[in-house]
């Protein structure tokens, strides 16, 4: 399954190099809203790349892939669900930009005509 979700970045969590050929790095992001929402979501292998320009407080649509996997461990009956939200692709939105640089894209003499 797929989805974008707009969110708030809350914290950038430090990458985990699980193998030589598998990482995964988590950012925590919250939702906008009346009842906003605080999840996890990941990058993963050359997806970490991703997130190396981003900040917390930044506002971004995150395009992402629901997987979902089951475990049952060993001498169990019982089968647990498992739900990661993988991040593939990411936009930062405008309102994100630190103040300085919005101030300077800002028309501040109100004619930008060359005439």
């Amino acid at each position: 399954m797929n989805a974008t979700i707009n969110a708030t970045i809350c914290d950038i969590r430090q990458t985990k190099v699980i193998t030589e050929k598998f990482s995964v790095q988590e950012v925590i992001i919250e939702s906008s809203g009346d009842y906003p929402e605080k999840v996890a979501i990941q990058f993963i292998n050359d997806k970490v790349s991703l997130v190396d320009n981003l900040n917390v407080g930044d506002n971004c649509d995150f395009d992402i892939n629901i997987r979902g996997s089951e475990y049952t461990p060993k001498g169990s009956s019982e089968t647990k669900y498992f739900t990661n939200l993988n991040c593939w692709k990411l936009d930062v939105r405008m309102g994100a930009l630190p103040e300085d640089l919005q101030n300077s894209l800002k028309d501040t003499t109100g004619d930008d005509l060359p005439f």
